[in-house]
């Protein structure tokens, strides 16, 4: 059936609706799952890149906070992050004033 803009209409029983539904939840569902891996969100220790990513800053400003002492793990030549300790360094500088 088309209107008057030349646009096809489908109509689904409730059924087909609750059906359609499932299927892209689940895909949307596993995308997300796929780029939250991708970026290291589901993981307690995370690389440069990643623990950036975490933050949302940029490589640059994520050495500065480094610089600045934010906690890393150095294990031979390798550097990681834990998510815990950068939050809770990040808390010690959280500023209480009521504004």
């Amino acid at each position: 059936m088309k209107d008057l803009n030349g646009v096809m209409k489908v109509l689904f029983d409730e059924a087909a609706q609750m059906q359609i539904r499932s299927a892209i939840y689940e895909m949307l569902t596993e995308e997300i799952n796929r780029v939250r891996e991708d970026a290291g969100l589901s993981r307690p220790i995370l690389n440069q890149k990643q623990a950036a990513n975490y933050l949302g800053v940029s490589i640059a400003t994520f050495r500065k906070l480094i610089i600045a002492g934010m906690p890393r793990i150095i294990i031979g030549n390798t550097v990681l992050y834990s998510k815990e300790s950068i939050y809770k360094w990040l808390l010690s500088y959280e500023d209480e004033r009521e504004e």
